[in-house]
């Protein structure tokens, strides 16, 4: 299941803010519950860069000079900052992949089977993919192998483009995303606290 911002919140609601570096856009703060280590992240930032950080793993992003100004008081908004993504680690979505997105297997079938026409091409094509091996090899597999000469007469080639590939937001992807403009604003919150 996917982080909620409601489920981010409560993970969370112990973490206390350090900053470590606050000059210009040259930042470096610190989100953690103390003396635990669990769920805590660093954002830094340089110009033109983002660095998210920390046991929910890591992303660089670039878009523009500040990227507070970027991130600041916006909703989530994972297929957009995706663009925006220079690097992501290898483990960030916990199988060492180095991208932002997961294979479900049942998002795969799903919209697979949404590329039906009739419940005859449906029942058929649920039949073959109970053979397949159902992971991220066994979908590019069953793609690979599939004939379009068959007896229901679906075809998967006619437009690669529109042909599913099972994947969807790592849960540490969109977590990342609720807590971006959260730590922007305990920033703001403690620079204007101090400022008062």
């Amino acid at each position: 299941m996917n982080p909620t911002k409601e489920s981010f919140l409560k993970d969370v609601t112990n973490h206390q803010l350090t900053v470590l570096l606050n000059n210009g856009v040259y930042r470096h703060i610190r989100l953690m519950e103390p003396g635990c280590s669990n769920m805590y992240f660093d954002i830094v930032t340089y110009p033109g860069y983002l660095v998210f950080c920390g046991d929910m793993g890591s992303y660089v992003f670039t878009r523009v000079q500040d990227m507070f100004t970027f991130f600041r008081g916006d909703e989530p908004n994972p297929r957009y900052w995706s663009e925006k993504l220079e690097a992501v680690d290898s483990s960030s979505s916990g199988k060492r992949s180095g991208d932002c997105k997961d294979f479900e297997w049942e998002v795969f079938e799903r919209d697979l089977l949404e590329l039906c026409d009739s419940l005859e091409q449906k029942a058929w094509l649920s039949e073959e993919l109970s053979g397949a091996d159902q992971d991220e090899y066994g979908a590019v597999e069953f793609l690979r192998n599939f004939d379009d000469d068959n007896e229901v007469n679906l075809s998967l080639t006619d437009d690669w483009g529109c042909i599913p590939d099972g994947k969807v937001w790592s849960y540490r992807f969109l977590w990342a995303c609720f807590a971006i403009p959260w730590a922007i604003e305990q920033f703001d919150l403690k620079v204007e606290s101090e400022a008062a």
